[in-house]
């Protein structure tokens, strides 16, 4: 089943990978330059899916031109209450949420990173604008800098485990 992501090493190509190794489903990846084209084929029945972030897919969700068949995340996503998980569905372990998050040099006193964070977790917990987000398809998560490393160091043991053991080379 020919399966597009938006380039080799993308998350949709990663978390393609992970979905391949759980469900023990044949896919064949198919790389694109970018979502958008990818999204446009799938459209077009030349690639059987695409696993995307929501914000980036709930518009074409919500008119109609794609139809969302799992959520590869631990809950359902609120504007999508209908979808199951791919746990749910019996398919354990694919979890691909695409995070977004500030850095700063590895030198930053300790009290700078704290005020950043507080600034952060202030505006993401900012009712008008934390619906704004929601709306669009994001799920805020103000968090800590302590919750932050952990989440990297368990994503890049997840990430590079698959492009080990699938032999990905970035492009």
């Amino acid at each position: 089943m020919p399966i597009a992501s938006s380039g080799i090493g993308s998350m949709p190509h990663l978390a393609m990978e992970l979905f391949a190794d759980a469900s023990g489903a044949h896919l064949l990846h198919v790389p694109y330059k970018g979502a958008a084209p990818a999204i446009t084929d799938v459209m077009g029945n030349q690639v059987a899916g695409f696993f995307g972030d929501i914000p980036g897919l709930i518009g074409f969700i919500r008119g109609g031109k794609l139809k969302a068949l799992g959520i590869a995340a631990p809950r359902r996503h609120p504007l999508l209450p209908d979808v199951p998980t791919l746990d749910e569905q019996g398919i354990h372990g694919v979890e691909s949420n695409n995070w977004y998050a500030l850095f700063a040099p590895a030198k930053t006193p300790r009290a700078r990173i704290e005020q950043i964070n507080a600034a952060v977790r202030r505006v993401l917990s900012n009712d008008p604008y934390r619906a704004r987000l929601i709306d669009s398809g994001a799920d805020p998560m103000p968090g800590s800098p302590e919750a932050l490393a952990a989440l990297v160091k368990a994503d890049s043991g997840k990430w590079g485990r698959i492009i080990r053991d699938k032999k990905i080379k970035g492009e």
